[in-house]
């Protein structure tokens, strides 16, 4: 958890990868999203069949009191609006963190041009409206993040693998808690 918020301080686009079942989604949620640092907001979003939706109820708990931003959510689909949305909820915290869970929901699940919209997105949320965004997927859909150029940033960053629990570390994530 510190190794990887060390490089989250670090990078804007990164990827946390593993094999089906080595525990990215629990990690994420119950080790990474509780440690973040003083002053950093978090969203955590999946995928699934429609990948803007899924961001835009990921961040209205965030902007719940703000009406004007509530509204704008119904126009989240154009990558403008949301760009817009999201910088505006950055702004409201010292840094900003938006996870994207389950990455490869997006490869599986959806259209080539859908792909290409998300990822254009996440892109230009990194850049643009400065959030910091980890995307967790499994270790056999990474390849695919190189078809879309706004991901790049991912295999020039240190790649985070965390591999299934073994030994003594499966002792201490069972007994510890």
């Amino acid at each position: 958890v510190e190794a990887l918020w060390e490089r989250l301080r670090r990078r804007r686009l990164l990827a946390l990868i593993g094999p089906s079942g080595a525990g990215k989604t629990s990690f994420l949620r119950a080790g990474v999203i509780p440690a973040r640092p003083e002053g950093w907001g978090a969203i955590v979003a999946t995928p699934g069949r429609s990948p803007m939706n899924g961001l835009a109820q990921a961040l209205a708990p965030e902007v719940a009191g703000d009406a004007e931003a509530v509204k704008e959510l119904l126009r989240f689909d154009d990558p403008d609006v949301a760009v817009g949305l999201l910088g505006r909820w950055r702004h409201g915290v010292h840094e900003a963190l938006l996870v994207v869970d389950q990455f490869e929901e997006l490869f599986t699940l959806n259209s080539q041009e859908t792909q290409a919209r998300l990822a254009q997105l996440l892109g230009r949320l990194a850049e643009e409206a400065g959030l910091h965004v980890l995307l967790s997927l499994r270790d056999d859909f990474l390849i695919r993040c190189h078809e879309h150029e706004a991901l790049a940033p991912v295999f020039t960053a240190d790649l985070t693998p965390l591999l299934a629990l073994r030994g003594d570390g499966l002792r201490r994530a069972l007994v510890e808690p």
